[in-house]
């Protein structure tokens, strides 16, 4: 059995655990920088590698709520190592089609991710990733496309802070995927090359 349909598969099987719950598919975006024009890195196949930031802790809207969520800084640090081998999708629908059940095409997978880790400043995940998808990676050499999103699942708690004030922030978050952006609402992003 392929790794996709294994993938396939186990976000079938998430969407029934999950099933009362609404998959939240991250708006947090970042972005990302071509690395290198191309490499050859597996066989004959044509690969770009980028790095970048993947999703910072801070405050973001939330379909779910009235007013800011927070993703808290320690809440993401245990997510850091569930990132890397997740794949990169060409948007936010795919995913959500596979989780329906409606789509399960490997065209819209463009590459996976291959490396993370914490960035202590800046309270973020970086990343590194392997672009597979000629077309894609093309693109982003061009700076057509620079930005990437996490997809995860998550629950929303609503309690006091410190302040006595009632805030909501994120738990149980369980990456799933990324996608591929156009407007970013991490502004903390920033573009870096991987010295060759």
């Amino acid at each position: 059995m392929s790794n996709l349909k294994l993938q396939i598969d186990a976000f079938k099987e998430l969407n029934s655990v999950y099933k009362d719950k609404t998959p939240y598919i991250s708006t947090v975006q970042a972005s990302i920088k071509p690395l290198v024009a191309f490499g050859r890195l597996q066989g004959s196949k044509e690969s770009l590698l980028i790095k970048g930031r993947l999703i910072t802790a801070g405050s973001y809207k939330d379909k779910r709520v009235t007013g800011q969520v927070i993703m808290r800084s320690d809440i993401l640090k245990k997510t850091l190592h569930q990132w890397a081998g997740l794949p990169i999708y060409t948007s936010h629908k795919v995913l959500r089609s596979i989780l329906t059940g409606d789509q399960d095409s490997v065209r819209d997978i463009v590459g996976k991710i291959t490396n993370v880790s914490w960035n202590e400043k800046d309270q973020g995940i970086e990343f590194v990733a392997e672009i597979v998808d000629e077309d894609i990676a093309s693109k982003m050499v061009a700076s057509l496309i620079q930005f990437i999103s996490a997809d995860f699942f998550s629950d929303i708690k609503t309690d006091f802070n410190e302040n006595k004030k009632l805030e909501n922030y994120y738990t149980g978050v369980e990456p799933m995927a990324s996608s591929l952006v156009y407007d970013p609402r991490d502004k903390l992003a920033k573009f870096e090359p991987i010295s060759t």
